[in-house]
């Protein structure tokens, strides 16, 4: 089994808001359609928030890996954070990132999202 990783990272909303109205593909690349049905309309700020939210997520997830944004082991579209029913993260891997936590000996991942109208951050620890 790994040894305990941490990762962690912030976003800020405003430019989440910015690159979704330049890059209109970017949740279809980088969010699964349930995340995607979840994030709603983007007419709220609100929606780029929970964006924000769950891209820094992945990116934490990412980074816990020990892989970053850059690597063939992790696609940030098969990591997918949805609210449990208390509106806690669960965090989803699919596909080749699955795969490589697996083969990494890693069995529990951990996630915590906080927000606000202007930053979003977020931490996953696996073990």
């Amino acid at each position: 089994m790994g040894a305990i990783k941490v990762g962690t990272d912030i976003v800020s909303v405003s430019r989440i808001e910015k690159l979704l109205k330049k890059e209109p593909k970017f949740l279809t690349r980088y969010f699964t359609k349930l995340e995607r049905e979840h994030i709603g309309a983007l007419k709220s700020t609100k929606a780029y928030e929970r964006v924000a939210g769950k891209f820094a997520c992945k990116e934490a997830v990412s980074k816990a890996l020990g892989t970053g944004l850059s690597s063939q082991h992790v696609r940030l579209n098969e990591i997918e954070v949805l609210p449990d029913t208390c509106g806690a993260p669960v965090v989803t891997l699919k596909g080749k990132t699955k795969n490589y936590y697996s083969a990494l000996g890693y069995t529990q991942l951990e996630a915590s999202i906080s927000h606000s109208s202007e930053m979003a951050i977020a931490v996953c620890i696996i073990n």
